[in-house]
């Protein structure tokens, strides 16, 4: 900014683009010698008549919010600084009447717009090292996608970030505080100064993800009460996004040629419309839909009309375009499914924009139509050019992966995927962001295809890219299909804690957004049991899974042999047979998606694991012949036929079985656990020394959140509570012995029941008060302290404070120290 050629630089924008520290910024680069700073009218004035009068003036003038410009005397400082040689700095949240466009033109003004001073993503990750903040890549989509990268929101979220991971258990209530300030500084900075003239129209716009000046005219086709104001304000499209774009409320993206609102702004602005004017979310998204089918651009119409939130733009525009005999419009939302069904066949038979909504819609809850939706994409195949690229061909590939998987035929969805990737690497640039949608779609088939086959490592990469791209654009049906199906193969990858942040996240993401009851939340429900019984705990898990039982009936793919191996898990735990013949009852040929290579494989598991429930390892060494690893899998295949002979008895060809694994890093970490675990068990068996295999478990564990590989090694479990196996001093794992003994005592005995009153005590044993500290905080006498202490301590089988939180940890009951 200081090299600039122009004699005027403008940083022009709203609150809280950091106009004022660059200002700063450059005054101590330049130094104060060679700066002047102007902080009134009389200032301002008393420049221009130095400039007037020939005397000598700092090279550089800083003015700060430009609040005494555009008088008289402004006018004539803009013009006499470029006969002095000066340069002129100036911070304004308006456009300056004096810096006309001519002055752009020829070079002697320059305008620092909106899009210069929004953090880039290299810029948020040289703040975040300053802040001493790590974000994952997730978080810094996140963080992208929520501010936008306006500089003060940034900078309030990585400060709220680092002073939560600073406390010992981060709660969510910083999160609404720093919600609730971004909401305020919003509402009282920004939209506080657009003109009263403007912002019902502003409003209109922010329901729209994009715009044009076409498509905003759509959005603004009902008039709107506006206030009256001077001075000729703006009434066109064009004039609207030429004076949003002046004073900084919107950004340009060259490559569609479209303009967005800053996503805090419409955030703030769609949670005010939504308050006062309930329904006028979809009207708008209706007026435009139904503009672009009725002009031609089906396809582009297309993203509007598939997002699951916009039910009644759908039914709105098939109603308005295609005769008034449909079934009536109801505002809080008609079945799409019928909509579509009252469109006459003639009419859909010739778009096939239309007949791929009609084979979307065939999916939707509660009632979905696998033959529909096949009938429909073949229509659409006919009548699309195969041999020319087009959004709606790359959508049709797409959505024929999806429909291969629902066949179990994971050979044909690849074969779409290949030809689907072919027409992607032959458009442009330009084109690519045009079809970003779809991008996104294809991405998180691409994800979905890598998890049937078991490439959970490319699954992963494919669905985190979807994910953040469906970010990025605010697809946000995609983000959260993309978020629950990555926690789920994170936790396939045994990658335990990271697969409880993204099952969080996700979860919160769909209940935010609306989507809590649709049928791709049940990944997400298997997710948080295998979590709770990957550390050991089986309390409610049953519950857990029969909800994901429920939401999978309602899912074209559904995911019956994952959930098959939770109910199976759970069945070893407890020894109980109830969930073993749930899991059965998932593992059969009714299911067509298990005939996918990963899902077999699990179903194979499963089984394994049902017959081992039930005593029968013979019969589960039986169900194992058959099964084929996919690759990267064969580590899971050995230690549960390991577990079988264990069984019975052989635990010499076990751990030779063991032994030949070898350390290939693929295999996840909590498979590895159970291999070092089985092969403790086995020593122990042949009576050998376990403790080397103890330690490399040990090791693991500290990295991994996990307790079922010892829950489910009898001898090892046992030698564990015994405490003739136990962590080492140097181990960060010293309540290890107690955890196992509470686990394996609830798993087979129930979790023991606290009241209210002795949970909150045992949340306030945590702390370093004492008894007598605590007794006053919660207004009881240290007496009736002691005494619901001691009752704890009875129902957790703890002798001392340390072993109750240790227990209740354990359990679950309280939140970990990790």
């Amino acid at each position: 900014m200081a090299t600039t050629s122009a004699s005027i630089t403008v940083l022009q924008g709203p609150a809280g683009l950091g106009k004022s520290v660059l200002l700063d910024q450059l005054a101590q680069e330049i130094g104060s010698e060679r700066t002047t700073w102007l902080t009134s009218s009389a200032d301002v004035a008393s420049c221009a008549e130095r400039l007037t009068r020939g005397e000598h003036i700092a090279e550089v003038i800083l003015l700060d919010q430009a609040e005494c410009a555009d008088t008289d005397a402004w006018g004539e400082l803009v013009n006499l600084v470029r006969g002095f040689g000066a340069r002129l700095v100036v911070a304004t949240r308006t456009p300056l009447v004096a810096v006309t466009s001519g002055l752009t033109l020829d070079g002697s003004a320059r305008i620092v717009t909106i899009k210069d001073l929004l953090f880039t993503d290299e810029e948020v990750s040289a703040l975040a090292a300053v802040r001493r903040v790590r974000l994952t890549p997730d978080e810094k989509a996140e963080l992208h996608r929520t501010t936008d990268g306006w500089p003060a929101l940034v900078d309030a979220t990585l400060r709220e970030h680092r002073d939560t991971t600073r406390r010992s258990h981060p709660t969510h209530t910083g999160g609404h505080h720093r919600n609730d300030a971004v909401e305020r500084f919003i509402r009282d900075e920004v939209i506080r100064v657009v003109p009263a003239v403007e912002l019902p129209a502003l409003t209109n716009a922010a329901v729209l993800p994009q715009f044009d000046p076409v498509t905003l005219a759509a959005a603004l086709a009902e008039p709107v009460d506006q206030p009256t104001e001077p001075d000729n304000p703006p009434t066109s499209p064009t004039q609207l996004i030429d004076a949003w774009a002046d004073t900084g409320l919107v950004v340009y993206a060259p490559a569609t040629g479209t303009w967005r609102l800053l996503e805090p702004l419409r955030r703030s602005l769609l949670a005010s419309l939504d308050i006062k004017r309930p329904g006028r979310r979809g009207e708008v998204v209706s007026q435009v839909a139904r503009m672009l089918v009725e002009a031609g651009r089906t396809a582009e119409a297309l993203p509007y009309l598939v997002d699951a939130t916009l039910d009644h733009a759908v039914a709105e525009v098939l109603r308005e375009r295609w005769g008034s005999d449909l079934i009536p419009f109801a505002r809080t939302g008609p079945v799409v499914n019928e909509a579509v069904a009252a469109v006459s066949e003639e009419v859909l038979a010739n778009d096939p924009a239309l007949l791929l909504i009609a084979a979307v819609t065939s999916l939707r809850p509660p009632n979905f139509d696998v033959a529909a939706f096949r009938f429909r994409l073949a229509q659409a195949g006919a009548l699309l050019d195969h041999d020319v690229f087009s959004g709606p061909l790359l959508t049709y590939h797409g959505l024929n992966m999806m429909l291969a998987r629902f066949e179990g035929d994971i050979h044909r969805a690849n074969e779409h995927e290949r030809v689907a990737l072919d027409l992607v690497n032959a458009i442009s640039s330009d084109e690519r962001n045009e079809h970003h949608t779809r991008i996104v779609f294809l991405t998180a088939q691409i994800g979905a295809s890598r998890l049937a086959e078991g490439d959970l490592a490319n699954a992963e990469i494919a669905l985190r890219s979807a994910r953040t791209m469906a970010h990025n654009n605010r697809a946000t049906w995609f983000s959260a299909n993309c978020a629950v199906l990555l926690a789920y193969t994170l936790v396939m990858r045994g990658e335990i804690a990271a697969a409880q942040h993204e099952a969080d996240s996700a979860l919160a993401l769909v209940q935010d957004s609306g989507l809590a009851d649709y049928q791709f939340t049940d990944h997400l429900s298997i997710t948080f049991g295998l979590l709770a019984l990957e550390r050991g705990r089986t309390t409610g898990v049953a519950a857990i899974l029969h909800e994901a039982l429920d939401r999978m009936k309602g899912d074209a793919e559904p995911p019956a042999a994952r959930l098959a191996l939770a109910w199976s898990t759970l069945a070893l735990l407890t020894r109980d047979p109830i969930p073993g013949e749930q899991a059965l009852l998932l593992c059969g040929p009714e299911y067509t998606t298990n005939q996918l290579p990963f899902n077999a494989f699990l179903a194979g598991i499963a089984r394994a694991q049902v017959r081992l429930s039930q005593q029968d390892p013979k019969a589960a060494l039986a169900a194992l012949d058959d099964v084929t690893a996919p690759p990267g899998h064969t580590a899971m295949l050995v230690v549960t036929r390991a577990r079988a002979r264990l069984a019975m008895d052989d635990a010499a060809p076990a751990s030779r079985e063991l032994a030949e694994l070898t350390s290939d890093s693929v295999v996840p970490r909590t498979v590895r656990a159970d291999l070092y675990a089985l092969q403790a068990e086995c020593a122990l068996r042949l009576g050998q020394d376990a403790q080397p295999h103890f330690h490399s478990l040990l090791a693991l564990l500290q990295h991994v959140d996990s307790r079922r590989p010892i829950l489910l090694a009898p001898r090892l479990c046992a030698a564990v509570i015994a405490g003739h196996l136990s962590p080492p001093p140097s181990s960060h794992l010293p309540g290890l012995n107690a955890e196992i003994a509470t686990l394996d005592r609830a798993n087979h005995e129930g979790i023991p029941e606290l009241s209210d009153r002795e949970l909150e005590v045992l949340t306030a044993l945590v702390s370093d008060a004492t008894l007598p500290r605590i007794a006053t905080t919660l207004f009881v006498s240290v007496n009736t302290l002691k005494s619901t202490t001691r009752s704890i301590y009875r129902k957790l089988h703890a002798r001392n404070r340390h072993e109750a939180i240790t227990a209740a940890r354990a359990l679950g009951l309280l939140p970990s120290s990790g």
